[in-house]
């Protein structure tokens, strides 16, 4: 018995989730019937369902339907809705057809919040309680009857609909069955019935009637909606249907409180002699004509006029007809007659034509009213149109510039130029041509205008500004087929050709197996080091071993630069080290996994919106990566093809330590802290045992790889990393440090007309000590073209100046 109990209770459970479980989760098939067309509504899922090959669960899922998602049905079956939608499944947008549960649908309304318009119905309309014709109507109600609504609905077969009030209830009326009409306000203004008329509760005769206005009775309004105005009429507000009404033709004339002012017809205008648009008009005149006016009138329709002088009338002009202008004044701009121009006594073609100014002829002008510029020619002045003359512009060497904001592009260099489309912020377009009145012209997506000089900023790039196809955009994590003898072949060719030695002759299988390695092209790593070490024969190179200027700084390039036991280490070590950081998304030095390019102001700042790929912080010349693809192609062209197709090496080393290197200075190189500078008691130690204090004197010992740099003050040896090398002079100015930029002869004298005068000969990049005079400064002959150094043992003797290079002054 206890067993049958539990039976009976988990039978009583299944029973009661079947009420709230989805007919379709049990399989089960809906009642047949047959497919019933319908207007095509649309639905949104109230729940996550399946799409299905037919009117039935037990018919295939083709493809789950998540919650919320919109679609369109014109059949039914049963309970059940064929339906058509597009999803969107992992950026792909896919269009589906298919038969979904009624149970988990709903139809999709919207509500919208509009602005309140004021909508009159066009003939016998009907009001509904809801947005559909599905229940009858409310009410039926007049034509020309008003409503204001702020709330629009489009239901789920499309229709739109209007909220509105009447008699106390939320109605709706059909879109198709209204038309909306504007709200005026004026100044107050006095009508008279010509009919016996109504005072309505709201602006249409459906509306409730007040009370009864007599023939004859005169009301007030300062508001129209549609045909009807708003009124009070003894202390009762409604409206009045405008046609029975008469305006009493009142005119309240303002001059004291009206400056000069100029205004332009803005289509064909008539001029009146009063201002009362219902007599007939004096005269028409065309678009574009200019009038000045000291006096404004309103009238009883609360229409604004402007008085006017033409020829010898004063005449009136509806505000409604004319702009208002002011005169512009710019600098003094050359311009160009495009056509055989016309110059009138003001300005309009209405007026005395006073000249005509032949195509071609230049003229100046400082100002501008409208479209009419202010000109002088042969003696007499007048006003010239826009359209006739183009501001003169001078050819200019093709010069980079980026738009400083969001910026117009005109079709000629004027404020009032029709725009031909938007340049967009921080975008970097050619300039060809400078007009005289400060404009660029300028191409940008293949549409060619001007733009103002001071919306945009000059730069130099390397962006190829038309083509990214070639190796300056290629991704570096893919590999190459160039060969190892294609590399050694292109070195060797140079080499040979200026006679000089490189440190990477021969080195085309160490580029080809660090870029196997570590995922890296190897043209690309061979070209890199034959940009940045000269194929090989860069001082850096030859004395450093560094084929890549790691570590160099434009302000001290060879000091700065990491020191490598080998070629071979360096370009193992950097293949990693491009791979790990710049061609690693994940790093702050990621800009792309691409050669690139930077941007620069002109006054040499980077600009970040601007710079792509490495380039953008591996180093300061705009067009390095545009040099580094130029080596590409020299020794393998390039093949789009292949590069489309290429796998790229994903993987990321870790990044490699800092390679065991420094710098080891000759004894007594004497130095000058320019800021305080901390000293700790051993290389990579942090303990702060001393300050060396701006303007103390110590010797400089040793720069190391990681920027560590030892030192002697007061006769104690300390290290510290408080000197950045990227703008050393912050902190140190160094007095007497030299390098050999060649092999220079050491001699006894400053002189190098005999050998029998010769020391011994320096190596390149060997550093010396220049001897100090008791000023601090260098020891050198009275033609000040030989320095005076002095060697460890303390022998001294005299090298040329051309032949050492100041470090770190």
């Amino acid at each position: 018995m206890k067993n049958f109990g539990k039976v009976l209770i988990l039978s009583a459970s299944i029973l009661t989730a079947s009420a709230v479980i989805p007919f379709e989760a049990f399989g089960a098939a809906p009642t047949a019937s047959s497919t019933t067309k319908m207007i095509s509504t649309t639905f949104i899922t109230t729940r996550a369902t399946s799409l299905r090959s037919n009117a039935g669960t037990n018919f295939k899922a083709l493809f789950p339907i998540p919650k919320n998602q919109k679609m369109i049905s014109t059949e039914r079956k049963g309970s059940w809705y064929k339906v058509s939608l597009k999803i969107s499944i992992r950026g792909k947008t896919l269009s589906k057809i298919g038969w979904v549960n009624g149970a988990n649908l709903k139809e999709n309304i919207q509500y919208i919040t509009t602005p309140t318009t004021y909508y009159f119905t066009k003939n016998t309309t009907k009001l509904y309680s809801t947005p559909n014709t599905k229940k009858k109507e409310v009410y039926k109600i007049s034509g020309n009857t008003g409503f204001s609504s702020s709330q629009k609905v489009v239901n789920s077969t499309s229709q739109t609909w209007y909220r509105v009030s009447f008699q106390g209830k939320i109605l709706y009326l059909k879109s198709t069955d209204v038309s909306s009409r504007p709200f005026s306000s004026f100044v107050s203004t006095r009508f008279t019935a010509n009919v016996d008329s109504f005072l309505y509760a709201s602006y249409g005769t459906s509306h409730k009637k007040l009370m009864p206005l007599p023939k004859g009775t005169t009301v007030s309004s300062t508001k129209k909606i549609g045909d009807w105005y708003g009124v009070t009429f003894n202390g009762v507000s409604g409206y009045v249907y405008m046609k029975d009404f008469t305006k009493n033709n009142d005119v309240t004339y303002y001059t004291n409180d009206m400056a000069e002012t100029i205004f332009f017809t803005i289509k064909s205008a008539n001029l009146y002699s009063t201002p009362d648009s219902s007599k007939k008009e004096v005269t028409t005149v065309a678009s574009n004509n200019g009038f000045s006016s000291v006096k404004k009138a309103i009238n009883s329709l609360g229409e604004t006029w402007f008085q006017v002088s033409f020829g010898d009338q004063l005449l009136y002009v509806k505000s409604t007809d004319v702009n208002s202008k002011t005169v512009e004044s710019f600098p003094q701009t050359a311009f160009k007659a495009k056509v055989d121009a016309n110059m009138y006594l003001s300005y309009g073609n209405i007026y005395t034509n006073l000249a005509v100014i032949p195509k071609d002829t230049l003229i100046t002008s400082n100002s501008r009213i409208g479209d009419w510029y202010s000109v002088s020619f042969n003696g007499a002045s007048g006003y010239v149109n826009i359209a006739d003359l183009e501001v003169s512009e001078n050819q200019i060497d093709n010069t980079t510039v980026v738009t400083t904001s969001d910026i117009n592009l005109t079709s000629s260099p004027l404020d009032s130029s029709a725009i031909v489309t938007v340049i967009p912020k921080s975008k970097i377009v050619l300039a060809t041509a400078k007009t005289t009145n400060g404009w660029y012209k300028v191409t940008f997506a293949g549409q060619t205008g001007y733009v103002p000089v001071d919306s945009l900023k000059q730069v130099k790039t390397g962006d190829p500004m038309t083509n990214r196809d070639g190796y300056q955009f290629i991704d570096l994590r893919t590999q190459s087929t160039v060969t190892a003898q294609q590399i050694n072949d292109y070195i060797a060719t140079y080499v040979n050709a200026k006679g000089k030695k490189s440190v990477l002759t021969d080195k085309g299988q160490v580029f080809i197996d660090a870029g196997k390695k570590y995922g890296v092209n190897a043209l690309y790593l061979a070209a890199h080091a034959i940009h940045e070490s000269g194929f090989g024969t860069s001082p850096i190179g030859l004395g450093k071993n560094n084929l890549f200027g790691f570590g160099a700084y434009d302000i001290t390039p060879y000091i700065a630069a990491y020191r490598f036991d080998s070629v071979d280490q360096c370009i193992e070590y950097i293949a990693r080290e491009i791979k790990a950081t710049y061609l690693n998304p994940a790093s702050w030095k990621y800009h792309g996994a691409y050669l690139g390019f930077s941007t620069k102001d002109m006054d040499n700042n980077r600009l970040d919106a601007n710079s792509e790929g490495m380039n953008a912080l591996y180093a300061s010349d705009t067009n390095w990566g545009k040099s580094i693809a130029r080596h590409m192609e020299n020794m393998l062209p390039y093949d789009k093809a292949y590069y489309e197709n290429a796998a790229i090496d994903t993987t990321i080393p870790t990044r490699p330590s800092v390679p065991v290197g420094s710098d080891v200075f000759p004894s007594n190189i004497q130095a000058i802290a320019v800021s305080d500078l901390t000293l700790n008691s051993s290389k990579g130690t942090h303990d702060a045992v001393k300050t060396l204090t701006k303007g103390s004197s110590f010797t400089l010992l040793e720069k190391s790889n990681d920027y560590w740099v030892k030192v002697m003050f007061d006769n104690a040896i300390y290290w510290t990393d408080s000197i950045h090398f990227d703008k050393y002079k912050n902190y140190m100015s160094v007095l007497n440090i030299g390098r050999a930029n060649d092999c220079p002869n050491v001699r006894s004298t400053p002189t190098a007309v005999t050998n029998d005068n010769i020391i011994t000969q320096l190596n390149l990049n060997d550093y010396v000590s220049i001897v100090l005079n008791k000023d601090g400064t260098p020891v050198m002959d009275s033609s000040k073209t030989w320095y005076n150094i002095q060697f460890t043992d303390g022998t001294t003797g005299w090298v040329s100046a051309q032949y050492i290079t100041r470090e770190l002054k």
